[in-house]
């Protein structure tokens, strides 16, 4: 949404499929995707997908941590970049392997 206090068209069209939207990307994350992902990586963290992490991380996940202190070393996969600035960046569906310079 703009900065103004009006919705755009664009606005609207998100707010009319944003249901259909997560449905699908829900459905894509789940079963067979996941059961291959824990075969790759050991495992995959309950609830990892989620709206929180669209909220604060722009990504909808699922995800493992390989370390004890769970960000120093982890693999996620899913959909990122969903909060893009503007109309001409669009989100992505990746992976993303992530080692904390401090990791031994």
């Amino acid at each position: 949404m703009s900065h103004t206090n009006q919705f755009s068209s664009v606005d609207l069209l998100t707010m009319v499929n944003f249901n259909k939207t997560l449905n699908l990307m829900e459905s894509t994350l789940s079963d067979e995707v996941q059961d291959k992902f824990n075969l790759a990586f050991g495992r995959v963290i309950k609830g990892a997908a989620s709206r929180t992490q669209w909220k604060w991380d722009d990504r909808y996940i699922i995800y493992t941590y390989f370390s004890s202190s769970t960000w120093d070393f982890w693999c996620g996969l899913g959909y990122f970049y969903l909060n893009p600035s503007n109309l001409t960046d669009y989100p992505y569906l990746g992976i993303f392997l992530q080692v904390s310079p401090t990791f031994g």
